[in-house]
């Protein structure tokens, strides 16, 4: 495969970077899976490299395109790593191929002119010369702009912003003239898979990239999630694991800290490795994530290993925090094990299908023993008066422990009425205890005990909710309010 560094392509005017001028003279490499590029603007790569051809670039493409008569100026965030830039890059390439004649490429304060269609680079400018504000007030150029702009820009142009989510780098940019904001989601799993697998016949031609191969590229996005920046090139995992175990042990030392990340505030160095931004399909919307299973575990550990207390301020301190439920699910079922395992007085209330509940009254529950059940038939044979029997791994998927002879417990943060459990579940459970009847009881804070009521559960064969299913005629549902600070 062809280097395309040693070609003159008529670059004009002094200071121009090899990346800059790269944008102009970008080709398709055979199989139209990627651009080929021969020098990198941010200097990630100093040789030819390629640039996928994601398919989330080719959606914001085509929102851009929708919105253009609505909107002058668009932002596009996302979390720090997914290859923000390289959209960018990629405007650029189609507004060539598109028949733009020029646009403005902006890093810092420097400004450059991308002849499209002559295919070279002039610059580069101050942005506040007079070359660049003629050029900013013509309607038909575009302005990309790489990782910030704090203020707006005078001018009738079109502006594209790419950055990360910290709200300095484009919050009062975006409060001038018609803005539409985008967001980009981290990469998915099968995304870092379809990757490797277009990359794979051009490794060899492409060894400066350090590509990561197959294995160890979907290990990497288990632990760190879908930033490719980390997942995919070997020179750059283990500064990504570093990063992401710097970050958790900062999340950990403050609840002040992790309270303001997962409620949408910005922790340098902090944010981007533990929750990554998932956009909607039209990537007009966002909500966050946790990296990946494997960081969130590490967090509730963390937590767990600290104590009670530790644990106690985390879940009042985030309680009403967007995008914690796995997080503080995680954290709380163990004190409502614990809570419940040394007993005490409890407010409970009978709950119903069609809505309605008995008032609320104590239940008084006496110090029990603990005991583990690895399968269901250990769960069946463990159950009795004065036990509180806990499966050590999935045994049931809608039960998380069981208590006396027939009452089956579950834990929730909050539960509006329908969740993805299958009534499947609870007939493993009847048939593994085969009692006659039994007590469903729903454990949640004091915050949701109130507007938590009836449980309904998956139909097995249609997915229809409801109690059509045999078990539910021997099962009577209770709400359990469980205070996590009692556990302190």
């Amino acid at each position: 495969m062809a280097a395309f560094g040693h070609v003159s392509h008529g670059i004009r005017g002094s200071g121009v970077p090899d990346g800059v001028a790269a944008l102009v003279r970008a080709t398709d490499t055979p199989d139209s899976k990627f651009w080929i590029l021969d020098s990198d603007a941010l200097r990630n790569y100093d040789k030819p490299f390629l640039l996928w051809k994601r398919k989330a670039y080719a959606s914001l493409e085509s929102k851009i395109q929708e919105r253009l008569s609505n909107f002058t100026s668009f932002i596009v965030l996302g979390t720090a790593g997914i290859g923000k830039s390289f959209f960018g890059y990629h405007w650029i390439i189609r507004l060539g191929q598109m028949g733009q004649e020029k646009a403005l490429y902006k890093v810092g304060e420097v400004v450059y002119i991308l002849n499209l269609r002559s295919r070279y680079v002039e610059g580069g400018y101050d942005v506040n010369g007079q070359i660049i504000r003629q050029m900013l007030d013509d309607p038909s150029m575009w302005l990309v702009i790489d990782g910030q702009q704090e203020t707006p820009l005078p001018g009738k142009c079109r502006v594209l912003l790419v950055c990360s989510s910290n709200k300095t780098n484009y919050d009062e940019f975006g409060k001038g003239g018609l803005c539409c904001m985008l967001y980009m989601s981290v990469w998915s799993r099968e995304e870092i898979g379809k990757f490797l697998d277009d990359f794979e016949p051009y490794r060899t031609s492409y060894r400066n990239m350090n590509v990561v191969d197959r294995k160890e590229g979907l290990d990497n996005f288990d632990y760190l999630g879908g930033v490719p920046r980390y997942v995919l090139r070997a020179t750059k995992v283990n500064e990504g694991k570093s990063s992401a175990q710097s970050a958790v042990e900062s999340f950990g030392s403050s609840v002040s800290k992790a309270a303001k990340i997962l409620s949408g505030g910005y922790v340098k160095n902090v944010s981007d490795c533990i929750l990554h931004i998932v956009a909607t399909e039209d990537h007009s919307e966002m909500t966050y994530q946790f990296a990946s299973e494997a960081l969130m575990t590490e967090l509730g550990n963390q937590y767990l290993r600290a104590g009670a207390v530790p644990v106690v301020g985390f879940l009042q301190e985030t309680f009403s925090c967007p995008w914690v439920g796995a997080l503080w699910g995680k954290l709380y079922e163990p004190l409502v094990h614990r809570l419940l395992l040394k007993g005490g007085d409890f407010v409970i209330k009978a709950v119903y299908a069609n809505g309605s509940s008995d008032p609320e009254t104590s239940v008084h529950i006496g110090p029990h023993i603990m005991l583990e059940a690895s399968s269901a038939g250990e769960f069946g044979g463990k159950m009795g008066t004065g036990k509180y029997v806990q499966p050590t791994s999935e045994v049931f998927p809608s039960i998380d422990s069981g208590m006396d002879e027939d009452i089956l417990i579950q834990v929730f943060k909050r539960m509006d009425g329908k969740h993805s459990f299958e009534a499947s579940g609870l007939e493993m459970v009847d048939a593994a205890l085969k009692r006659p009847s039994y007590r469903l009881w729903s454990c949640v804070p004091k915050e949701t005990f109130p507007r938590t009521g009836w449980q309904q559960y998956k139909n097995n064969n249609d997915g229809d909710y409801g109690s059509g299913n045999a078990v539910f005629g021997k099962m009577r549902q209770f709400v359990v309010q469980v205070d996590y600070e009692d556990a302190r």
